[in-house]
Parts: C-alpha cells; structure tokens; sequence
C-alpha cells in the first residue's frame, strides 16, 4: 500500500476519518490540511456533483440560515474588509452566493465585481445589477486587476487550491491583498469531535487551518499579512445539529441545511438562537482568540507597491 502524503507539508504523519459512509478524508497530524477521497470516480466527478446538487437547483437555497446568523457573519466580514478597503479601489469577489456582500462594497461607493460559476446565481446576480463574470474562477482568463479580492468559503469546494490561490494572484495588483476565509480544521469541534464535525461534509473537497493556508500561500507568491480564527454562533449548533441527525437516522447529504432552514424561517428558533449567542459569547471569543474558531481568515498581499498600475 502507498504512504499517504500531506500535499501541503509533505508529512507522512497521515490520519483516516471515516465519517460516514463514503465520506472519507485524510487528514495531516502536523499542519492539518484534510483532503477528501472521492466519493465518485474522481475529484472532479465529486466537484460537478457538488455544484450541481447545491448551486444549479433553483428550488433550492444553500445559503438560507437564521438572521442572527448571518448578520453576525456578516458584521464580521464588513469589519475585516473595511481594515483593507481604500477610496477607488477595484473588488472582485469569488463566489458571492446572492450578493449581501457585493451589496455592501455597491452602497459604500467601491466598484466591484462578481466571479460566479453557478448558472441560476448569476442570473440572480445579474437581475440585481451587479458585473458578474460567469464561469469557473480558476479557469478563466481575467482583462483586468483589482486591489482587492474577496473569496469567503470558496476555497475548499475547489479541485484545485493551489490553483485557486494562483489565479487570485494573477489577478490581483501588484500590493493588493486577498481575504480569504474558509473553515478551520484546527477548530475546537473538529479537534474534540472530529467524526461531528461540520467541516467534514460531502461538499467540501478540503479542510484547511491556519498553518496549512499560510504554506500554501507562500507556494503561490503571496506575502502573508495576517490569519486568525473566529467563532459564529453556528459553530456550536451545526455541530449538535449533525448529532441530532445521526440519532435520527437521517442521510446528512440529503438533510444538509434543513435546520439551518428551520432556523431561518421560525421566529421563535431565532430568538433561541439570539439567546444562545449572547450566553455562549464570551465562551466563542476564547475560542477564537486561541486559534479554535470554527472559521480561519487569512490575509495575503502580492508583492510590489502598485505605483503605477
């Protein structure tokens, strides 16, 4: 049998979760990258089915979840982009779902741009009138550079993550930097119930901490600036929402996000949820400062200064 070896640190030091039933990944024990083993004939296969079961089906929301959810995630990442964001600058993000992100950089005055895959969102996104560009991020061949690229929870659905971080590059200005987020594999609930976990879905190809980013990171040109993790409200519940599935006995492929869809459409689960956030709020803050956050941000910049682009 062939040595498994970690593609981002090279390790040996290799660990098998079986989750559930083809659901499997193998996941390195020193810088904690987590790749998936094909469920079909190959990744590739897994990417297309994934896109096509979440992102293709237009009776069917994947990112319906609870107010408090979202506006926490929300406030998060408007708090982080507005430390980067400067007066003119040029935004594109990758993959921006229905665009409450977009939305935000449209009402502050940023001229920005969208790079979506999915038929039925750019259609959406389009109808809302924002510039899409359509089609696979990593394969397309961009006419223009931006200052700033956004890319929230993209990056462990590609085939390719290294090509991913290295289109970005190309794409962005000499001085420009990437913000990137993506769940965190060094999370507490991945470190104490891994086999619970919410990272482990058959969705997500890759699973990345802040460690396994940075070294990826610096193999595609960027400078690392900064990482750190933070701790939604739904990090906890996600994970006793998987519990609560596995005692009833339901497909978690077929039941993905059905609580989240409750939630968001009971006013009742969302006050629930409000009340957990504020108890569990300081619990979460030292999750996240200690690095176990259920979700890592990293910030990368490409090398130059921009003078004269």
């Amino acid at each position: 049998m062939t040595k498994r070896t970690c593609k981002i640190c090279s390790s040996t030091e290799i660990l098998k979760y079986c989750v559930q039933q083809n659901l499997v990944y193998d996941c390195c024990d020193s810088c904690f990258y987590c790749e998936k083993r094909p469920e079909y004939t190959s990744v590739d296969a897994d990417y297309v089915a994934s896109q096509a079961m979440y992102y293709e089906n237009p009776d069917l929301d994947p990112f319906l979840e609870p107010s408090s959810v979202l506006d926490e995630k929300m406030k998060y990442r408007i708090n982080l982009a507005a430390a980067y964001l400067k007066e003119n600058d040029r935004v594109i993000e990758i993959g921006p779902g229905r665009g409450s992100f977009l939305a935000w950089l449209r009402s502050e005055g940023y001229s920005c741009t969208a790079c979506e895959q999915s038929v039925v969102l750019t259609k959406e996104l389009r109808d809302k009138g924002f510039d899409v560009i359509e089609g696979e991020f990593e394969r397309l061949n961009f006419k223009s550079q931006y200052n700033l690229v956004f890319s929230f929870h993209i990056i462990e659905h590609v085939t390719s993550p290294l090509a991913h971080l290295e289109q970005a590059f190309k794409v962005t200005r000499p001085g420009g930097h990437l913000v990137l987020a993506t769940p965190n594999s060094a999370s507490w609930q991945q470190r104490l119930l891994p086999l619970l976990s919410a990272n482990f879905d058959t969705a997500h190809l890759h699973v990345f901490s802040k460690r396994s980013l940075k070294l990826l990171g610096e193999k595609s040109g960027w400078i690392h600036v900064h990482d750190f993790t933070f701790e939604n409200v739904s990090g906890w519940l996600r994970l006793f929402s998987k519990l609560f599935r596995r005692i009833k006995g339901e497909n978690e492929s077929m039941t993905a996000g059905k609580y989240a869809n409750l939630g968001a459409t009971s006013g009742s689960m969302n006050k629930l949820i409000l009340l957990f956030s504020f108890i569990s709020g300081p619990f979460r803050r030292i999750q996240a400062a200690v690095g176990g956050g259920s979700e890592v941000f990293i910030v990368l910049r490409k090398p130059g200064n921009g003078m004269g682009e």
